[in-house]
C-alpha cells in the first residue's frame, strides 16, 4: 500500500498491490471518495507473485508516478497514474541485475535535492542491499549503494522523506524479518533504534507521513511484518522519539502495512 496524488487533484490517492498466489493487480482508489480511479496488471496477466508499490513524482507534472517491484522476480517499473509505463529508463529496470530473482520493496524520494523524486529500492531476500536510481535523462543513474543490515540475509523494506528539512530526503529502512532494527541515512547512517523487542523475532515495515499536511515530514510510522500476534503499531518523530503507540487490528497476528 502507498499514498499520492496520482490523478494531480491536490488529495492523495490509496494504491493497492496484493501478495503472491492471485493475480497480481494494482488498484487506484480516490483520496477524497473513496472510489476506485483504476486498474491495472504490472507485470501481464499471468504474473502471481505480488508486489510492492509506492508513489512519487519522478517527472516533472503535477501527477505522481507509481513505482512498482515485483516479490518475485527482480523486475521494477514505474507507471503514469492511467497505467501505462513512464517514458526514459525508470519504465523498466533490474536494479540488482539479471541474476536476482527475489523481490524488489520500493520506496520513492528526492534523494539528491533536485525536485524530482528518486526511485529507491531494497532486497526483499538473500541480503539487505539498498539502492538509489535517477533517471530523468536517458540514462539510469545510481546514486548509492549500501547494505543496510551488513551481514544478514533478512530482506529490507524501505522508505523515504525529508526528516531534518534540508531538502533532500533520507533513506529509512527496516528488516523484512527476524529482527526490526530501524535505521535512517543519507549516504551513511543517520541514526537508528529498535521497534521491537529482538526477543520477538519480528521484521518491520516503514512509513514516512505528513500528519497535518503542511508539506513536511512529522512522523516515522513502524509496523510488524511477520505473521506473529504482535500488530503494534508505533509513530515516531523525524528524530526518532516514540510519540504514540497502538494495537491495529485487536488479535489479528497477519503483520501490518502502512503508508
Amino acid at each position: 500500500m502507498a499514498v499520492g496524488d496520482v490523478n494531480g487533484d491536490g488529495v492523495a490517492d490509496i494504491v493497492t498491490a496484493p501478495g503472491p498466489g492471485i493475480r497480481t493487480v494494482i488498484g487506484i482508489y480516490d483520496g477524497s471518495s473513496g472510489q476506485l480511479l483504476g486498474r491495472f496488471r504490472p507485470f501481464g496477466n499471468s504474473y502471481t507473485g505480488g508486489a510492492f508499490v509506492a508513489v512519487g513524482n519522478v517527472d516533472t507534472d503535477a501527477a505522481q508516478e507509481i513505482v512498482v517491484g515485483q516479490q518475485s522476480g527482480g523486475l521494477v517499473r514505474v507507471f503514469n497514474g492511467d497505467g501505462t509505463l513512464v517514458s526514459g529508463p525508470l519504465r523498466q529496470f533490474r536494479p540488482y541485475g539479471a541474476d536476482y530473482a527475489g523481490g524488489v520493496t520500493v520506496a520513492a524520494g528526492n534523494y539528491d535535492g533536485t525536485g524530482i523524486d528518486e526511485v529507491i529500492v531494497g532486497q526483499f531476500s538473500g541480503g539487505t542491499l539498498v539502492r538509489v536510481f535517477r533517471g530523468e535523462s536517458s540514462t539510469l543513474a545510481r546514486l548509492a549503494n549500501f547494505a543496510a543490515y551488513p551481514g544478514r540475509s533478512s530482506g529490507v523494506y524501505v522508505a523515504a522523506g525529508d526528516l531534518d528539512g534540508n531538502g533532500q530526503a533520507e533513506v529509512l529502512t527496516t528488516p523484512a524479518r527476524d529482527f526490526a532494527q530501524v535505521k535512517t541515512f543519507y549516504g551513511t547512517l543517520a541514526f537508528g533504534f529498535e521497534a521491537y523487542p529482538a526477543s520477538s523475532k519480528i521484521g518491520a515495515r516503514v512509513a514516512v507521513l505528513d500528519l497535518d499536511g503542511d508539506g513536511e515530514i512529522d512522523r516515522i510510522a513502524i509496523a510488524p511484518s511477520d505473521k506473529q500476534h504482535i500488530n503494534k503499531v508505533k509513530l515516531y518523530d523525524p528524530s526518532g522519539v516514540l510519540i504514540d503507540e497502538w494495537v491495529a487490528f485487536g488479535s489479528f497476528g497477519g503483520g501490518v502495512y502502512v503508508g
